[in-house]
């Protein structure tokens, strides 16, 4: 050991001690270092007691120790620690804390020049000298716990004049570096390149004294603006407020931004100002910070937050809010919900039934995502437009996708995706709304996903098509996606050949009215049915129009339907034919129309809409043409039956037929 290893060692001990005993006499006992532990007997003396006694000694003399004594068997000395008057720097009265020396910047940056902080690295122990008209920055430094100097080196600088002495004050790296990284942009919670543009923005559109001015009205110290460019002035006060520990200095950062962005800081330029909070927005869409269109900034929750359920925005005063309320359209977001609630059926009809159509499941998913991220690009849908991205390229690549990302299986995937749409609250109008808008490629889905053209599935039962005023429900249980309902409405589709009895036979378009259905009788049991580019022959038995007894024959609904073919598909209250009992058979046609046709409205328009207002009328939206065989118009019979109903309609009756 050398002596001032020696000097350090005692030093050391002592003031261990002093820290069990900080006032009044303690003992130090006084043990030889030997070289090897394990051997002690045998191994070198480093350091004696008696080598230890001495330097008490000298201590005491240089005023650390004081009233020492040493006992009889000199195993143990006596002694106080000297109660020496601390030393504080003059700065000491108005900088106590690390964040007090980063508000200084002027002196601040003195230090960091001072130390070359470009060299400065962690886990090693610099010492440095200066010169002696830093005394007063050095015990700051001192006061501070960033570096140490013993006074007393300096007085023994007898060769210097006072003034021109030199003091070698010693610190470590890692608290020099991290204290740097608080204004240089390394540990804050805005990304630094993203403080760096935002800082340009700022110093570019506005001048220095609008930028003081500004930072000032929001508790910004002015001793934290130096002289330089108007950028890095501000780039060092955003970093130091967004590198803080305390969440008030961190959302003082946010109201820093939020003012400057506020549409009266762009000279009622609207149109700039948006500009500017795109132009923002995507900068910090990866710190989960959103602009609105009035300029107030929200924190939004992270990826993690999400997981755990955790939707709420945070505005810049700390107030906790619900982001239903805050930039989204409901209706963006109802159809947002209805086309990812096809994903994930596509999805899990694609991973669990090899015998579907896979081609047409694809090409439905890829023409479904589309119409997604049409919705994504329209915005409005609060944060979902920085959650969204495309999960899979194709079906037939999702699982590797999946695992690529990490995640179990795709069905968890989706459906996470789903469960953050349902967090917002769609409205269960729109829903309904966008379901009739979209019922075309639901339907698609639907029958695409193993339904059986046709088939009609239970609105009460399959969730992803029933009245409900909830969305459906999604949960990820061992690592299988649970839809609510789905089971439900599966076991409704195997009840096919009795949901088909009586039914038109084809599943009618999307958009298909009453007045697109025309029948044509062609006798008093057949008739012909045109539904848009659907034909059929078919007759009263077929269509469920059988009466009562044991001997099949049509029923009053069915004569019923045939008076009304013979009377232009009205029955005015004044003809003959119009008996009481049509008011139970006009109800009881209509619920079987209904029924036949999958139709869910009445087929009748409503009962005092006659055209011609000759008083109160049934009158049928379906067009009807009566059977022509006892025709006195041969001509026509033979013309009707070589044209089909539409080019008939269009030579008869054209102001009727509706395409």
């Amino acid at each position: 050991m050398t002596p001032k290893q020696k000097i350090s060692f005692v030093k050391k001990m002592i003031l261990e001690k002093a820290e069990i005993s900080p006032s009044g006499r303690f003992c130090v006992n006084l043990m030889s270092v030997v070289e090897d532990l394990d051997f002690p007997d045998e191994a070198p003396i480093l350091l004696s007691r008696k080598e230890q006694w001495f330097i008490i000694q000298k201590l005491e003399e240089e005023g650390f120790v004081q009233n020492i004594e040493l006992d009889e068997k000199k195993q143990c000395a006596h002694l106080e620690m000297t109660k020496l008057k601390k030393r504080h720097s003059n700065l000491y009265s108005y900088i106590k804390t690390i964040d007090d020396f980063l508000q200084q910047r002027e002196l601040f940056e003195k230090f960091i020049k001072l130390i070359d902080i470009r060299s400065i690295k962690p886990k090693h122990i610099y010492t440095i000298p200066t010169e002696e008209s830093n005394d007063d920055l050095i015990q700051l430094l001192i006061d501070l716990d960033l570096a140490e100097y013993d006074w007393k080196e300096i007085e023994k600088q007898t060769y210097r004049d006072i003034g021109n002495r030199i003091i070698e004050f010693t610190f470590t790296g890692d608290k020099v570096i991290e204290l740097n990284n608080r204004v240089s942009g390394k540990n804050t919670r805005i990304k630094r390149q993203v403080l760096e543009l935002i800082s340009k923005d700022i110093g570019e559109r506005f001048t220095f004294i609008k930028i003081v001015e500004i930072f000032i009205d929001f508790g910004v110290p002015e001793s934290m603006f130096i002289q330089d460019t108007k950028w890095r002035a501000v780039f060092y006060i955003l970093s130091y407020y967004a590198s803080s520990q305390l969440e008030k200095d961190y959302l003082k950062t946010l109201k820093i931004i939020q003012e400057t962005m506020h549409p009266l800081m762009f000279g009622g330029d609207e149109e700039k100002a948006k500009e500017s909070r795109e132009k923002y927005n995507k900068w910090l869409k990866y710190d989960h910070v959103y602009i609105n269109d009035d300029g107030k900034i929200y924190s939004i929750p992270t990826d993690e937050e999400w997981d755990l359920g955790i939707i709420d925005w945070i505005d810049v005063d700390g107030k906790t809010l619900n982001p239903i309320g805050f930039f989204i359209q409901s209706d963006h977001i109802a159809e947002l919900w209805v086309l990812w609630s096809q994903v994930v059926i596509l999805v899990s009809a694609y991973q669990e039934n090899p015998f579907l159509n896979y081609k047409i499941l694809e090409n439905l998913y890829l023409e479904i995502i589309e119409k997604v991220e049409k919705v994504v690009k329209q915005g409005d849908i609060g944060c979902l437009s920085e959650e969204y991205k495309r999960p899979f390229i194709s079906l037939a690549t999702a699982k590797v996708e999946t695992y690529a990302k990490k995640t179990e299986n795709p069905s968890i995937l989706i459906g996470s995706f789903l469960s953050k749409i349902s967090g917002l609250n769609p409205s269960p109008s729109e829903i309904i709304k966008k379901k009739e808008e979209n019922a075309d490629l639901i339907e698609r889905v639907r029958l695409s996903t193993n339904v059986m053209d046709g088939e009609k599935i239970d609105k009460q039962k399959f969730s992803y098509e029933r009245d409900s005023q909830e969305p459906i429900k999604v949960q990820i249980i061992d690592g299988k996606m649970k839809i609510e309902g789905l089971q439900d409405g599966l076991e409704s589709i195997t009840q096919t050949k009795k949901d088909n009895k009586n039914r038109f036979p084809y599943k009618l378009p999307a958009g298909t009215t009453w007045n697109n259905i025309i029948i044509k009788f062609e006798d008093d049991e057949k008739v012909y049915i045109q539904v848009k580019q659907f034909k059929l022959s078919t007759d009263y038995k077929e269509m469920g129009f059988v009466g009562a007894g044991k001997k099949p024959k049509p029923s009053e609904m069915w004569a019923f339907l045939r008076i009304l073919a013979e009377r232009n598909g009205e029955l005015t209250i004044k003809d003959r034919e119009a008996k009481d009992k049509y008011k139970k058979q006009k109800q009881l046609l209509a619920k079987s129309l209904q029924s036949y046709f999958s139709l869910d409205y009445d087929p009748f328009y409503p009962y005092n809409s006659s055209v011609e207002k000759q008083g109160n009328s049934y009158k049928i939206k379906i067009t009807l043409i009566p059977s022509l065989i006892d025709s006195k118009k041969p001509n026509i019979v033979e013309e009707s039956d070589n044209l089909g109903i539409k080019e008939y309609l269009e030579t008869q009756t054209p102001q009727i037929y509706e395409e």
